[in-house]
Formats: structure tokens, C-alpha cells, sequence
């Protein structure tokens, strides 16, 4: 019972520190890191043609880019908190 007092007491003072509020910043830095990779992917496969070295290597940037990540983070934090 002592040790569940402790979690509920380390997560009070999580809370009032404001670690589990979602930060814009966060988010909007995910956003540009994603355009960035599909952009380079974009570019590699326009600038070295439709081999397969080029699929593979866009393919690689785009994965890269890591969008399910971004959904995993949307769903875990309450995003639309901060638009209140």
C-alpha cells in the first residue's frame, strides 16, 4: 500500500511540474521533420531517376520520416488540451 501512496504522490508532483502537458513545439518540429524526409525522398527520386537504388534509398527517407510515431505521440498525449 506505501508503494502505491509513492506512485500517487510522483505523480502528483509530475503533474504540477507540467511534464504531462503537450508542449505546440513538439509537435510542430515532428510535422517539419516528417516534410523534410518526404521531401528528400521526393528529391532523390526526381534528381537519380527510377532505379532501384533510388526506391530503395527514398524508401528509406521515407520511412524515416516516422509518421506512425507522430500518431502514436497524438494519441498518448491529450493534444487538443493546449488548444483550450
Amino acid at each position: 500500500m506505501a508503494m502505491l501512496e509513492d506512485f500517487h504522490e510522483l505523480r502528483d508532483k509530475v503533474e504540477k511540474g507540467g511534464y504531462f502537458r503537450p508542449n505546440p513545439i513538439f509537435y510542430v518540429f515532428i510535422v517539419a521533420h516528417i516534410l523534410f524526409f518526404d521531401l528528400l525522398g521526393w528529391w532523390t527520386m526526381r534528381t537519380f531517376g527510377t532505379g532501384w537504388l533510388s526506391y530503395v534509398t527514398a524508401a528509406v527517407f521515407l520511412a524515416t520520416a516516422q509518421v506512425g510515431w507522430l500518431c502514436v505521440e497524438l494519441q498518448v498525449t491529450y493534444v487538443g488540451s493546449f488548444l483550450n
